[in-house]
Formats: C-alpha cells, sequence, structure tokens
C-alpha cells in the first residue's frame, strides 16, 4: 500500500465489485432457487455449472480471498486515533464476519449445488441471512461515521481521502 492512511485502489476497486457482485446474486435468487428444486426433485440432472449464479458465487470467493491477501500484505488503513475502544473492537469484528460470511456463502453454495448437500444449502440459507445484517449494519455504521462522528473513515473507501 502506498500510503497506510488509505486504502489501495486494487482494495477500493475489489470491494465495488463484490459489492456489484452480491446485489447480481440477489437478484438471481429466484432463478437458482427454482433450478435447485428441479434438481433435487430429478426433473434436472446435475450440471457443473448451468447457471450465472454459481459462476459469481465462485468469483466472490476468490475475490473474497484476494481482499484477505491483500489485507495480510498490505494491512488496514488505521481507524482514527479518536476512535474508542468498543468501535475499534466492532469494525473488526464486522470485519472478521464479513469475511468468514463472504468465505462460507459461496462455499457451502459450490457444496450444495455440486454435491446436492441440503445441510450445505441450509448453511447457504443461514448465510444469505447474516450476509444481509451485516450489510445493512456496515451502511449504517459507515453513515453514523461519515454524519455523525464525523470521522471521514467512509469516504476512504469511496477513494475521496
Amino acid at each position: 500500500m502506498s500510503d497506510p492512511r488509505h486504502y489501495s485502489r486494487t482494495q477500493i476497486g475489489l470491494h465495488w465489485l463484490v459489492v456489484v457482485m452480491i446485489v447480481f446474486e440477489y437478484v438471481l435468487s429466484d432463478r437458482i432457487v427454482a433450478l435447485w428444486d428441479a434438481r433435487m426433485s430429478g426433473a434436472i440432472a446435475n450440471q457443473a455449472v448451468s447457471d450465472l449464479h454459481v459462476v459469481v458465487g465462485i468469483m466472490i470467493l476468490m475475490v473474497a480471498l484476494w481482499r484477505l491477501v491483500l489485507v495480510w500484505r498490505n494491512g488496514l488503513p488505521p481507524l482514527p486515533k479518536a476512535t474508542s475502544t468498543n468501535l475499534r473492537r466492532f469494525v473488526r469484528v464486522m470485519d472478521a464476519l464479513f469475511y468468514v460470511t463472504l468465505f462460507a456463502m459461496p462455499a457451502s453454495g459450490a457444496v450444495a449445488w455440486f454435491f446436492g448437500s441440503v445441510p450445505a444449502i441450509r448453511v447457504h440459507h443461514l448465510c444469505e441471512f447474516l450476509l444481509v445484517a451485516l450489510v445493512v449494519v456496515h451502511i449504517a455504521g459507515a453513515l453514523v461515521q461519515q454524519f455523525w462522528i464525523r470521522n471521514g473513515v467512509p469516504r476512504r473507501m469511496l477513494g475521496l481521502n
């Protein structure tokens, strides 16, 4: 990272790429549910990649892994010094939950699709609800930091700082 106070352009680009892919996945979720039901009832045979939802899910897994490698290699920009200990802990827990979910959701979806695993699809659906909750809290937290705490942290992910 050229400036440890900021996210790199790659980190910012990957963040927003994941956002776009997740929105895309939710738009396609009804279609994959119908395909899953047809497959489990025997109406269609298992196909390696029969739907774009599967492909994009695997892409999310790869991009999440890339993001994690960048974090390990370059670190994250530090939070402002005035950030409370509790908020620091909360941010780190949220980061960890996001990564766990971004790995578990596509991995469980792939296991469910390729092996017909009902327990894996249950994990996938649990991750779906967790991801929605995480996104809502993430957006709310960004708004609080920008407009109430006014620490400028959200501007870093927009590339404005």
